[in-house]
């Protein structure tokens, strides 16, 4: 009767595991990877439990790895284990991040008081309900005093490269912090470029623009989907299965790259033979890609076409270094601007295939090339801007000296100059409005990634173990994202006054609006003082209280701008059935009888106004705003005695 409790005894006990490698804890050490420290067991079968895996452990089937896992595109189950020692002075919560998101189960096992638990999570699972919300794996462990030991079971259709690493609570909330805004910030990055790009592209018919706007809106895409971003943001409490569109995703990043590689270096001219086969196996390896995925072979045909990427991307390499050897302009460009960034994704590739020890740093080079690419693109940009303004300057020349030599002709040549003026005048007149376009366009684009940097920096300066340098640049940062914002809201103001878009109408009680104008504009005049006459109870009206704030603004402005030292302006509110009268009054110098039709056109200053004062536009957006609101302004004035302006207001 003895052996009964012999066995449970031995089954309670941790088992003795070969070449075992335990973990030590250290508090002042936030981060812990278990680089090193994994055993790993592969089952090509999949028909492992859990007690067959504990069985393997304990017979030293096990492996010890010195690198993070990274078997590439495997079909079967990968196990994983590892010890960690903590002592009684290290804090016993830690949090195991399993990372990459595209994993499709990750399932931990911990030890129990009734045996072993299993908590599954992975990209096929939930996110909702999780301890930890992360677009990664992460699991809380409360780790005992003394030796703990841990299964993770990985099962994927994807590359089962995966990197587990141990964190502190406090620690992994500032990474996370500073991942968001990293991944927040070339997200931005990506949407700025495509804008540009596709503004030049409408602009200067360039295909160019167009086939690198597409090429940056795939890749996007397949990163999104490749970062969790899809799950975590848009369905977290159901299980998304993201494999066929990252297999979709593949063929086109592979056809919009030889697209991008063609017309950068014009394959089609500098080597007609090469680009004929280049496009016809580029075609026929995406065709491929394609159809696979609705057939059910994606899986399988997954690893080849990572393969084929790598290919795609030393042929073009080579091509490139081969024909800028050749004088190829374009192909030198493209060595320069997309041989960092190629490179990283060759990089993460060959880590995603497990031809890598740690594919840790493929994340960092593609950003490093980004920005490098960036850089050289605006340059390419500039370049061809100034080349085209260097060829118009020779035409002009060669037309103003044909036009000194010539002796016949005269009228006909004028009326030619006469025309290309104009046509140049009106290609100046589209290229401004394009450009005021622009910039509504990419004030609008940037307010909400603003806020998201604001709320990021936000977040980070109020960590509890933030450094005091750390803190002090957070604090930089949102202040210029303020300044920022400050500028673009400017812009977008002045936008609206020179186009017909329409109001963003709300009630707008009147008088509360103009008192709070009263304190700022007081700064412009300490002595004097704004006088209320309101019989009449407060009246709201639907209007826009920016544009109403403009031109009340310039009104009181200008009478307390005209008025002499100690003297009042008033402003009497009149009630008038569907209509609100406000009257601005002031004691200042007057408008002339000859002037006073004038005054509502642009620039017109009057002859008592005071130098370097204004540049004459307020009272012209005074009326503009008023007929925008359906309403009317007239104005009233003796020299010597003052002005009296009235607005008409409909209030129903």
């Amino acid at each position: 009767m003895l052996w009964p409790w012999l066995f449970m005894l031995a089954w309670l006990m941790p088992p003795a595991f070969a070449d075992e490698i335990s973990l030590e804890l250290v508090a002042e050490q936030g981060r812990q990877p278990l680089l090193g420290k994994l055993q790993r067991y592969y089952d090509a079968s999949n028909e492992r439990t859990f007690d067959d895996v504990l069985r393997l452990a304990r017979d030293g089937k096990f492996e010890t790895i010195n690198r993070n896992d990274g078997l590439g595109y495997v079909p079967g189950t990968i196990w994983l284990r590892f010890s960690v020692d903590r002592a009684s002075d290290v804090p016993s919560t830690w949090w195991l991040e399993v990372r990459r998101p595209a994993l499709d189960e990750v399932d931990l096992f911990r030890r129990a008081p009734d045996g072993w638990q299993r908590i599954e999570q992975g990209d096929n699972r939930p996110w909702a309900g999780r301890e930890v919300r992360n677009r990664n794996s992460v699991f809380v462990l409360d780790i005992a005093p003394g030796g703990s030991e841990y299964f993770v079971r990985i099962h994927t259709t994807s590359s089962s490269a995966a990197r587990l690493t141990l964190w502190q609570p406090s620690a992994f909330a500032s990474n996370a912090a500073l991942d968001m805004v990293l991944v927040s910030g070339f997200a931005i990055a990506i949407v700025v470029i495509i804008l540009i790009n596709l503004l030049m592209a409408a602009y200067l018919r360039e295909r160019l623009y167009l086939i690198y706007s597409l090429n940056l809106l795939v890749f996007a895409g397949m990163m999104f989907l490749v970062e969790g971003m899809l799950h975590f943001i848009v369905m977290p409490a159901e299980p998304l299965r993201v494999e066929a569109w990252i297999s979709l995703l593949h063929p086109l990043v592979m056809l919009t790259i030889a697209l991008l590689f063609r017309e950068i270096v014009a394959l089609w001219d500098s080597a007609p033979g090469i680009d004929r086969v280049y496009v016809r196996a580029v075609l026929f390896i995406c065709a491929l890609g394609v159809l696979v995925v609705p057939l059910g072979f994606s899986d399988s045909l997954k690893p080849w076409l990572w393969k084929l990427f790598l290919v795609e991307m030393a042929i073009n390499i080579g091509l490139a270094a081969w024909l800028s050897i050749r004088g190829n302009r374009g192909a030198r460009f493209y060595l320069l601007a997309f041989g960092v960034l190629l490179l990283g994704g060759v990089f993460s590739v060959l880590g995603n295939l497990g031809w890598l020890p740690d594919p840790a740093l493929g994340p960092v080079m593609p950003l490093v090339g980004s920005l490098l690419h960036m850089v050289l693109m605006q340059m390419t940009v500039n370049d061809r801007v100034l080349a085209a303004k260097r060829a118009y300057d020779l035409a002009r020349e060669q037309a103003l000296a044909a036009d000194r030599r010539a002796t016949e002709g005269l009228n006909r040549e004028v009326a030619q100059r006469t025309q290309a003026l104009e046509a140049a005048l009106a290609s100046e007149h589209r290229v401004a409005e394009q450009q005021r376009l622009f910039v509504r366009l990419i004030s609008h684009e940037f307010r909400t990634p603003l806020a998201v940097i604001d709320a990021s920096a936000r977040s980070i300066s109020m960590l509890p173990t933030l450094p005091d340098e750390a803190a002090s640049r957070c604090g930089n940062i949102r202040q210029a994202t303020r300044r920022l914002g400050d500028m673009l809201e400017k812009c977008v103001a002045d936008s609206r006054l020179e186009t017909d878009l329409p109001l963003e109408k709300e009630a707008v009680a009147v008088v509360d609006l103009i008192a709070s104008l009263r304190g700022q504009l007081l700064l412009e005049g300490p002595e004097r003082e704004v006088l209320f006459h309101c019989p009449a109870p407060e009246t709201v009206m639907l209007g826009d209280p920016v544009l109403l704030q403009i031109l009340f603004g310039n009104l009181l402005s200008n009478a307390l701008k005209y008025s002499p030292a100690k003297s009042s302006v008033s402003v009497d509110f009149v009630n008038e059935n569907k209509f609100l009268r406000v009257i601005v009054s002031d004691r200042g110098c007057g408008i002339s009888e000859a002037e006073l039709p004038h005054v509502f056109d642009k620039f017109m200053r009057g002859k008592n106004s005071p130098p370097n004062t204004g540049l004459g536009l307020g009272l012209p957006l005074a009326k503009r705003i008023a007929e925008l609101h359906e309403g009317s302004i007239e104005i009233d004035s003796q020299p010597g005695k003052g002005t009296r302006i009235t607005v008409l207001l409909p209030i129903s």
